[in-house]
């Protein structure tokens, strides 16, 4: 016998059991008897399904929207809502054609064990995003601090966040890095605490220095007055000059030029008021031979 023929023979029986599910034991011989068999009867199911899952998703869809739920959590709802349906949908559908959906159940069970295995550390950061976004330790827009850098969050994701720094760059962390580890942020109360040290002379006068600092302290229109006002005081000695420190509080937008101004603006109140910083010098004594 060629071998064709010989598929055909072997995938027969098959092919009958198949076409006997679906059309059923039977005989057809009136319109009737069709309507009541599988194929009819699981077409109906099929399409009242789709009709159910349609109006499960819209509904739960506007719910979810009225709530106000972050955007990255809202797709990612969404998403899972419609995989769960659609996959209820076929099982139902299956079983009403008259398919074994046991074996398929099985078969999708052992296929997402191994998936579990083989993705740890994906479904690790998963997870990770899943309790970012529940949180909220930190929002998009926010400055933050974690274990891998510091910058402004640009995008929650399910696996990683991405964060822009100060000069441009855009960092991608891990999820799991991220909610393992510390996070600060400084974005929540909308103000930051700076503390800058500068070395005066023993020679300068205490309270002209503290003076001369809280007077640009005071002419800069960044430095806020509350929670706190801005000081000036004393905060170590050390070998050849006295550290003094400002500290005061500002917005988070106006964290980087109020300290470059302040900066600037310190060294010319000092050298106008005759404040010496000093620096190290090398004195070098020639000795005849």
């Amino acid at each position: 016998m060629p071998l064709n023929k010989t598929l055909e023979a072997a995938a027969l029986p098959e092919v009958q059991e198949t076409l006997s599910n679906l059309v059923g034991d039977q005989p057809v011989r009136t319109l009737e008897d069709f309507l009541k068999t599988p194929l009819v009867h699981g077409a109906l199911t099929l399409l009242v399904c789709l009709l159910v899952a349609k109006l499960v998703l819209t509904i739960t869809d506007r719910a979810v929207s009225r709530i106000k739920v972050e955007q990255t959590m809202h797709k990612f709802f969404r998403s899972v809502l419609r995989v769960v349906v659609y996959t209820l949908v076929v099982l139902v559908a299956a079983d009403s054609f008259g398919f074994n959906v046991s074996s398929l159940v099985a078969l999708v069970s052992v296929c997402g064990a191994a998936f579990a295995l083989a993705a740890q550390n994906t479904l690790a950061n998963f997870f990770g995003g899943i309790l970012l976004l529940i949180t909220k330790p930190f929002l998009v827009g926010d400055y933050v601090s974690v274990s891998s850098g510091e910058g402004t969050v640009v995008e929650i994701g399910l696996l990683n966040t991405r964060l822009r720094t100060v000069d441009s760059r855009i960092v991608i962390v891990p999820n799991d890095t991220i909610f393992s580890g510390t996070i600060v942020n400084f974005s929540q109360t909308g103000l930051r605490r700076i503390d800058l040290q500068f070395s005066i002379s023993y020679g300068s006068d205490i309270d002209r220095v503290r003076s001369v600092m809280l007077a640009v302290l005071e002419a800069n229109p960044m430095v806020l007055q509350e929670p706190e006002p801005p000081f000036a005081r004393i905060t170590a000695y050390g070998d050849n000059a006295i550290t003094y420190t400002a500290r005061f509080w500002c917005r988070i937008s106006d964290y980087w030029p109020v300290q470059y101004d302040l900066l600037e603006d310190m060294k010319k109140a000092f050298d106008a008021n005759g404040i010496v910083i000093p620096y190290n010098h090398l004195n070098i004594h020639m000795v005849k031979d």
